[in-house]
């Protein structure tokens, strides 16, 4: 298409013929949604002396026009959807575009008419119109009443998210809106910067009634409602709440750690909503979207008992709540344990096993019961993260795969956990050369720990799984799943496993890349394949694990999958971990996929990558 001087961006953008015929036409704008717009009647005609767009007692009838574009034929609408009657959704349905609809108004109010239209590519495009309807024989605007209309977005919503409501009325510069967010009768909020917006969120499911009221400078005032829809994601089992608290019993300036990360929904629904009650107060203290730790201190506190609780609520709604007491005892009743901790060799070289130990750790007035161990350098001053847990062994042994960039080292340490729940930690550098292969003299290990846990984990396969090809008629292989998993460990009690060891758990939390070959099997399906798990970190570790999946006996309509791992080996963090386990998978009708099971894992000596998992990551 050939360029003629004369040409404008602005010719050009309005898709004219003239435009499209002169102009180069990349530069004629492609439209990405419908542009429909609405035409209503009756309105006032030039001699109408009519205060408002139409008295009530009249009808309506409302019309889509779309701009006359030339490049677009006439059927390129496919649906078109009106809102005429002020509540939430679109009540009316038409398969094709130009279509209409009428309304009988009987009352004066300020009406929103709204049109969504869907073209045949699947663009959506909106496009709405207020009508101001006031009572016949009101030729004067000064003699009409206010009105006012408000809308709800989202609506339907769903539980735990924040609706925003809009209000028109037909004055926007001297009006005043208030609002009646909670159900109660009286309209309880108005916002004092003057914008005629308010926001709020729902915790259960139901139909919500949200009303707005009008003040004009004359001191008339008008109303209007909306029904909001809330919505649950379909679980069925109610939240488990749990928190720990350490110290406990506590003492007065202390910092103390109120732990409720534990806390799950058994259905694999998210918890969206935490209540804390931890200060000696009526009511809820801290009521936030995500706030499963606390940390705070109590001054001037005399000993005796402090009644505290969670509450937790998930996303249909559905509650939990943990009581439990936190004791104070005089200040200086308890002592903090102190932390030491040798490394030898220091300096060492790659390979070179080092040993850590933090048996001159001592507690005053007790035992040590915990020892955690920060060995892989991504540690700060400011920011400390503990990978590897021994539970009650108080050394181990670790060997560097790289020299230190830097010639005062690593940073690395230990932190202790007495019986009472009170920490402190060491830490020290630790340099590694670079140099010939050594060659290690035996070490005796300290003994493995075994540990069993709940494992709970939620998938969203639609985004997570990926075509494969077929292979005859009974298997599909290179079936692709990537993505980030949604999952935790949990001790019997409920609480939030974090000795596992700890990497296991990030694991669970982090992305996950696996290819699996899909086989027939009878009247059922077997998968398997290898997967590789990264955990969230600046220096992230990976993890490599062998899947199985197959389906199981049908039962009340449903078929389960069973499924099991193994961890075949890693890097950083996840070098030493051995873990395997057995768990069952649900797959719901949203798409998501809740697995549960079991899983005994514990630290053992570092095992190499295998090459076939690395080959994943750079897929």
């Amino acid at each position: 298409m050939v360029s003629m001087s004369g040409c404008t961006k602005e010719i050009c953008e309005d898709r004219t013929l003239f435009g499209f015929l002169i102009c180069d036409e990349s530069l004629v704008e492609e439209r990405d949604s419908p542009n429909q717009h609405i035409r209503v009647s009756p309105g006032p005609g030039p001699n109408d002396q009519r205060a408002g767009d139409m008295y009530a007692g009249e009808t309506f009838v409302a019309g889509s026009v779309g701009d006359g574009d030339p490049f677009l034929p006439g059927d390129y609408i496919a649906n078109e959807e009106w809102d005429i009657d002020g509540l939430a959704g679109y009540e009316q349905h038409f398969p094709y575009g130009g279509s209409s609809v009428a309304r009988f108004v009987a009352d004066p109010q300020l009406l929103t008419i709204r049109l969504r239209a869907t073209d045949q590519e699947g663009n959506v495009g909106f496009s709405e119109r207020t009508l101001h309807v006031v009572p016949r024989g009101i030729k004067n605007e000064s003699e009409a009443p206010p009105g006012v209309s408000i809308t709800a977005d989202p609506n339907p919503a769903r539980v735990g998210q924040l609706v925003r409501f809009d209000a028109s009325t037909t004055n926007s510069l001297t009006d005043t809106v208030s609002w009646d967010l909670d159900g109660q009768p009286g309209y309880e909020y108005t916002d004092p910067s003057g914008f005629k917006n308010a926001y709020h969120t729902f915790w259960r499911p139901g139909e919500y009634t949200i009303g707005a009221q009008v003040l004009d400078a004359a001191g008339r005032t008008a109303e209007h409602s909306v029904l909001v829809v809330v919505q649950g994601a379909g679980g069925t089992t109610p939240p488990i709440a749990t928190f720990s608290v350490r110290p406990n019993p506590a003492m007065p300036e202390e910092q103390i750690r109120f732990d409720g990360s534990g806390s799950h929904d058994p259905d694999g629904g998210e918890l969206l909503r935490w209540e804390w009650d931890i200060f000696d107060r009526p009511g809820v203290d801290i009521d936030e979207a995500d706030r499963p730790l606390i940390t705070t201190s109590y001054f001037d506190r005399s000993p005796g008992f402090l009644p505290l609780f969670l509450r937790v609520t998930d996303d249909d709604g559905d509650v939990h709540t943990q009581e439990q007491t936190l004791q104070f005892e005089p200040k200086g009743t308890y002592s903090p344990p102190t932390a030491d901790m040798t490394v030898n060799p220091n300096p060492a070289t790659v390979g070179q096993p080092v040993t850590f130990d933090a048996s001159g750790s001592t507690d005053a007035d007790g035992s040590v019961l915990r020892y955690e161990w920060d060995l892989d350098g991504a540690s700060t001053q400011s920011s400390h993260e503990y990978e590897v847990d021994t539970g009650s062994t108080s050394s181990i042994v670790h060997t560097f795969s790289q020299p230190t960039g830097v010639e005062s080292g690593i940073r690395v340490g230990v932190r202790v956990t007495d019986d009472d729940g009170r920490q402190a930690t060491f830490e020290t550098f630790m340099r590694v050369r670079p140099g010939e292969h050594f060659a290690p003299r035996p070490v005796v290990q300290p003994a493995a720990r075994t540990t069993t846990t709940r494992l709970f984990a939620k998938l969203d396969l639609p985004k997570l799984l990926s075509a494969g090809r077929t292979r005859g008629k009974s298997s599909l292989t290179a079936l692709r799943l990537r993505g980030r998993v949604s999952g935790k460990l949990l001790k019997p009690n409920g609480e939030e496993a974090t000795s596992s060891p700890a990497v296991l758990g990030r694991l669970l939390r982090g992305k996950w890349s696996a290819q699996l070959d899909l086989t027939r099997r009878g009247n059922g399906h077997a998968a398997g394949g290898l997967a590789l798990a990264t955990a969230p970190g600046r220096k992230p570790a990976h993890a490599c694990l062998r899947l199985s999946l197959k389906t199981g006996k049908p039962k009340d309509g449903r078929t389960p999958i069973l499924g099991s791992f193994r961890v075949l080996g890693g890097d950083r963090a996840a070098a030493g971990l051995r873990a395997s386990g057995k768990f069952g998978l649900e797959i719901r009708p949203d798409g998501y996929a809740v697995a549960a099971g079991n899983v005994t894992s514990a630290a053992g000596k570092a095992r190499k990558m295998p090459a076939a998992c690395r080959r994943l990551a750079k897929r």
